[in-house]
């Protein structure tokens, strides 16, 4: 713990407040706030049919953030709230070490990581902010990925592959895919098998078994789908998750003109950061490819610029 990284987060917490506030019951909160509330009281929402689906099985994408929430009961909204403060100040800590990684003076950490927040807001390819002016599952699974990263970077392995066990519990994709790109950096390391397999097993105790139990839901009925499932699912109902054409715009270009650039001046100083983004740069690759020339189903489904 320091202050000056508690003073980054009042900082940088400050400035993103002023400029989009704090919302609540609004959003992507639908797809889990009644949910939690239904798990509270079994009488809500009787007649919904989705929660009641939800409520009757076992086992679902938003299993775990929303026990973590109905925890709260009557006091939910508090208890999302304190959430909230503590995934930011996860997400501002972890990038201000990033920050110090790289040699950044204080004063430039703060503005880089205020900087990175609030202007590149609505940039990233695939739409998914690292910070979001409310609760939501990706607001714990994003600052656990920025920790992996960072022990990665560190060539800590086995906690960066906790974080990302961690990340995996609430957001399984999100989780499991920068777990694909710490195995490209880690065999860039000349791991052990036995070392390789000590920090796969971390990653499974701490969530990657979350990823592991849907992946096997979602793979077990795929045989009986339809062929129109990929135009139905994929192209009608949420286009701007699945297909690339759909969602590219000009951020794009800059964000892989920058990823290159960015590759090319690190690959002699940083070998471990040119290997992050060439794979991040390959799957991006692959997954364009598998989406819009052979449509393929489990392609489109790893959802790769999550």
């Amino acid at each position: 713990f320091s202050w000056l990284y508690l003073g980054g987060f009042f900082f940088v917490f400050g400035l993103l407040f002023l400029r989009w506030g704090y919302s609540f019951g609004v959003s992507d909160q639908v797809e889990f706030l009644p949910y939690a509330l239904k798990s509270v009281d079994s009488k809500l929402f009787s007649s919904d049919f989705f929660l009641n689906y939800l409520s009757e099985s076992y086992f679902n994408l938003r299993w775990f953030t929303t026990k973590l929430v109905s925890v709260w009961g009557l006091y939910m909204e508090l208890g999302v709230f304190l959430y909230f403060l503590i995934s930011v100040y996860l997400l501002v800590f972890g990038l201000l070490r990033i920050g110090q990684f790289f040699g950044l003076s204080l004063p430039l950490n703060y503005l880089a990581v205020a900087s990175i927040l609030l202007f590149t807001h609505g940039m990233s390819p695939g739409g998914n902010d690292l910070y979001s002016n409310l609760f939501l599952p990706d607001s714990f699974a994003g600052a656990f990925v920025v920790h992996s990263l960072l022990y990665g970077l560190e060539k800590r392995f086995v906690h960066s592959f906790l974080c990302a066990g961690l990340a995996t519990l609430f957001q399984p994709l999100m989780g499991f895919q920068f777990v694909v790109i710490l195995s490209a950096v880690v065999l860039s390391n000349r791991y052990s098998v036995r070392k390789l397999l000590s920090v796969y097993g971390v990653y499974f105790i701490s969530g990657g078994w979350m990823f592991a139990l849907l992946a096997c839901s979602i793979l077990g009925d795929a045989s009986e789908r339809s062929p129109l499932f990929f135009d139905i699912y994929f192209r009608l109902r949420a286009p701007h998750h699945f297909i690339p054409s759909e969602f590219l715009n000009g951020y794009a270009f800059i964000f892989f003109v920058l990823l290159v650039y960015t590759f090319f001046i690190q690959r002699k100083g940083r070998k471990d950061v040119s290997v992050i983004l060439a794979t991040i740069f390959i799957g991006a690759v692959m997954y364009i490819v598998g989406v819009e020339v052979f449509e393929n189903r489990t392609v489109a489904s790893t959802q790769w610029f999550k």
